[in-house]
């Protein structure tokens, strides 16, 4: 009732690649640009965007690490902390956490635990003795921190 038909296809002939190699010229492939590069007399651009087509990437919450450089129950004396690393540390970004009964200042936005480790030196060396890396959600891409302070001196954090 039904017919089987035998369907053969061409196998193209295998060559090895050597002999492309040996005829490959890559100067054959951008002639075009290389005689727009000379008409221009003026090094490539890097990128062929204009810089108005670029956008900033939004701060996205990730899993990270942040350094805890002060705890305590007393809100007055973290809110000194916190204005007193804003002072010092005008670049880096300070978060106070109220985790019941205390207030807990941590500094910094780590994506690797590495990073956070290195800086933690640093904040022991500056006086902050009980200084450690603590796991926290972080924003990757936090962008730059506002210069100015309002009125309770948080930077607007």
């Amino acid at each position: 009732m039904f017919k089987l038909f035998r369907i053969h296809f061409h196998q193209p002939e295998k060559k090895k690649l050597s002999t492309f190699e040996k005829s490959f010229k890559p100067s054959e492939y951008d002639t075009d640009i290389e005689l727009l590069h000379k008409k221009e007399n003026q090094p490539r651009p890097i990128v062929d965007v204009p810089v108005e087509t670029f956008t900033i990437a939004e701060p996205e919450t990730v899993q990270g690490f942040r350094i805890q450089v002060f705890a305590s129950n007393n809100y007055d004396e973290a809110i000194s902390v916190r204005n007193a690393i804003n002072l010092e540390l005008p670049v880096q970004w300070v978060y106070m956490v109220f985790d019941a009964p205390t207030y807990k200042i941590r500094v910094g936005d780590y994506t690797n635990r590495a990073d956070a480790n290195l800086a933690v030196d640093g904040f022991i060396e500056k006086g902050y003795k009980g200084a450690w890396v603590v796991p926290d959600r972080v924003l990757a891409n936090p962008g730059t921190k506002p210069s100015t302070v309002d009125s309770t001196g948080t930077g607007g954090n």
